[in-house]
């Protein structure tokens, strides 16, 4: 993993900003924020992030894997001008995953978390849409665990206030699965739309704007 919140977080982490940074290569999440051992996760900014050939560019996720300690929460996150160019998500173990995800636990819900001004290029490349991935709350929280979901851009689950506000998203092979895919959640978009592929380091414009 390239930046990462995580995993073992027990106290509160709140007031965090993360700003102007570049990443080349992470053969798992570009950006990960993660409470599963009972952290309180609140005020989180991200701006201004570049993610070259990452294998997840963005994974949020809220589990319960600490014995004995409360369940933690994520509260109030917000991405600003991402951007994410050839996700390969080649892994060793699981195959091709490049998907971004949001996600909580049926008895803990991610609250709060704003995607803004971002463009992700996802490798695409499924013939079928797979099924749901199984909940493992208290599962390891690294970013490949739910291998492929049924969005090939964002998986979204137990989650409330999500926003996805100017979200340019691409794939770099054939998909037949939307580029969002959501359950138990409530996703707001705002501007959203899919474009073809578009070459590593440039900024989607308007000319390359398909149809959603």
């Amino acid at each position: 993993n390239a930046i990462k919140l995580g995993t073992a977080t027990f106290g509160p982490v709140t007031n965090v900003v993360i700003r102007n940074n570049r990443v080349d290569y992470a053969r798992l999440g570009g950006l990960t924020i993660a409470s599963v051992d009972g952290s309180v996760v609140r005020d989180v900014l991200v701006q201004d992030l570049e993610l070259h050939e990452v294998g997840q560019p963005i994974f949020v996720r809220l589990g319960h894997r600490a014995t004995g300690r409360p369940v933690g929460s994520i509260d109030g996150v917000r991405i600003e001008r991402a951007r994410a160019y050839k996700s390969h998500g080649k892994n060793y173990r699981t195959g091709i995953i490049g998907e971004s995800s949001i996600t909580g636990i049926p008895s803990a819900r991610v609250r709060n978390v704003v995607v803004k001004d971002c463009f992700l290029e996802a490798p695409g490349g499924l013939q079928n849409v797979p099924p749901l991935p199984v909940e493992n709350p208290a599962h390891y929280p690294q970013s490949d665990m739910f291998k492929n979901t049924p969005g090939y851009a964002f998986f979204v689950r137990h989650a409330d206030g999500v926003v996805l506000e100017d979200i340019t998203v691409s794939k770099l092979a054939p998909d037949v699965r939307p580029w969002l895919s959501e359950v138990n959640a409530k996703v707001e978009q705002i501007n959203c739309r899919e474009a073809g592929p578009i070459a590593t380091g440039a900024t989607p414009g308007k000319d390359e704007v398909k149809t959603p």
